[in-house]
């Protein structure tokens, strides 16, 4: 069972130390090279079957599919593919399960959105409250935590549920205790629950806007705590990336919760070209130098369009543009980064993965 043990513990984002970090090393190897014909499909189906099984393919990609069924479908058919015994049944289950989590993707994009369009320009509050009326409430999490990701405020976000209620889930920041602050408002609850750093809850829509002022009322919050504090193991330029240095932080597997990938940083990187990739065009692929002449390719996930917006307000539309059809401009950034090998038809290079990003000052 072993292998099922590592896609729970992965899955359900539990700290990989002590045995738990034992449990899905070991479920990890035998994932690899699993039994069950449902798994084996849809590690075919996701393309990894040529590649090594790790905590963070568990997290984002098997794991997602499975969670997408009960999602937006129903968790029969992730039950169903674990249950199939005919190879070729499983790998149609399994691809009707990618294109259910490619569809859940696309909804939660599309909530994302609308979520800062609602927002705009205007003044944030100390905690952001957004009602999506036809919104998906399975998403209303992961758009919370995309929107508490980028403004770094608590976030509650909710949705119709039956007649006269709504639903929401909440995502919080270190200095916000969602739970308490909840607590005082429970009177305008039908039902809640959660932790300090999330919650979940419905109440009648009518109470909404009473909520919102309450909690905003009550909030100690001051602009210092709305300040992201960005933790690195190194400062470290990317010309001491090698595949060999990578390779020794492989050894630090599974990658998890309280036992996190090393994250580096380095300033002062220009940025030679860029372009957009992926279906949503949310991924940018940078070609970027730092000052002592390295040079390596850098992938920015899900923050695209913040990355834009974050070149257009300082330094302006004209520098984008110029960043993207590879002319010279002023753009002088610094990185935290997460250093990779790509490999591409047999070929492998560095590359880094961008978390973070700011002007050097």
């Amino acid at each position: 069972m072993l292998e099922y043990v590592a896609i729970a513990t992965i899955a359900d984002v539990m700290e990989l130390v002590d045995e738990n970090r034992i449990l899905v090393k070991e479920g990890l190897k035998r994932l690899q090279n699993t039994k069950n014909k449902g798994l084996r499909a849809l590690i075919e189906a996701q393309s990894l079957g040529d590649k090594s099984i790790t905590a963070g393919h568990v997290g984002f990609i098997i794991g997602p599919c499975f969670n997408a069924a009960g999602r937006i479908s129903s968790v029969e058919a992730s039950f169903d593919l674990l249950m199939e015994e005919d190879e070729e049944i499983a790998l149609k289950k399994a691809k009707n399960l990618k294109e259910l989590n490619e569809s859940r993707k696309h909804m939660t994009e599309l909530g994302t959105k609308k979520a800062l369009e609602i927002i705009g320009s205007q003044a944030l509050p100390k905690v952001i409250l957004l009602l999506l009326e036809d919104v998906h409430e399975s998403l209303v999490g992961i758009i919370a935590g995309r929107i508490k990701e980028k403004y770094n405020h608590p976030v509650i976000v909710f949705t119709n549920a039956e007649e006269g209620l709504i639903k929401g889930s909440g995502r919080s920041i270190e200095k916000y205790d969602m739970f308490e602050e909840l607590m005082q408002c429970k009177d305008l609850m039908i039902k809640f629950g959660g932790h300090k750093m999330a919650a979940g809850m419905t109440l009648q829509k009518k109470d909404f806007e009473e909520l919102k002022e309450r909690l905003n009322a009550n909030a100690n919050l001051s602009e210092e705590d709305f300040r992201p504090i960005v933790r690195i193991d190194a400062a470290m330029p990317i010309g001491y990336v090698t595949e060999r240095l990578i390779s020794e932080f492989d050894l630090m597997e599974p990658f998890g919760v309280a036992n996190t990938k090393p994250i580096f940083a380095e300033q002062h990187f220009k940025i030679l070209s860029g372009r957009k990739l992926g279906k949503e065009k949310n991924i940018i692929k940078l070609r970027v130098e730092n000052k002592y002449g390295s040079t390596c390719d850098a992938l920015i996930f899900r923050q695209g369009e913040e990355f834009q917006e974050f070149v257009v307000d300082e330094w302006g539309e004209g520098e984008l543009r110029r960043m993207y059809d590879g002319r010279e401009n002023d753009l002088d950034i610094a990185f935290t980064y997460q250093p990779e090998v790509n490999e591409f038809n047999g070929i492998k290079s560095i590359q880094i993965h961008v978390k973070g990003f700011c002007r050097v000052q």
